[in-house]
């Protein structure tokens, strides 16, 4: 069983690395100044895609649960758990994202 958890490990990773690459945002050019709600935004655009990129993993990885279940009580329990958790996962990072926007906002004043 350990083998396949590396296995599922390693092809998590593959999968992450381009959505991880791709969600750096260069710094804002301008005068060289660099608020700290612009360092938030730039941190909260790299894990929301991470983990938006882990989201869909679990969804895609929770319907091939679902398909290869075969009517299996455990086996669909398995697979609802994977689903929900996928649920519980994006709902935690949307509720995360608007109090670090607000706390954001309001550390700059424009709230």
């Amino acid at each position: 069983m350990k083998k396949q958890n590396l296995i599922n490990l390693a092809v998590t990773a593959a999968l992450l690395l381009p959505m991880a690459a791709s969600a750096f945002t260069p710094i804002p050019q301008g005068t060289g100044n660099i608020s700290l709600s612009q360092i938030l935004q730039i941190i909260i655009n790299a894990i929301l895609m991470i983990g938006g990129a882990f989201a869909v993993i679990m969804f895609v990885w929770a319907g091939i649960k679902f398909l290869t279940a075969q009517g299996a009580p455990d086996k669909v329990a398995e697979a609802r758990n994977f689903f929900l958790w996928g649920v519980v996962g994006v709902a935690v990072m949307i509720i995360g994202t608007v109090i670090v926007t607000i706390v954001a906002n309001l550390l700059n004043g424009s709230l």
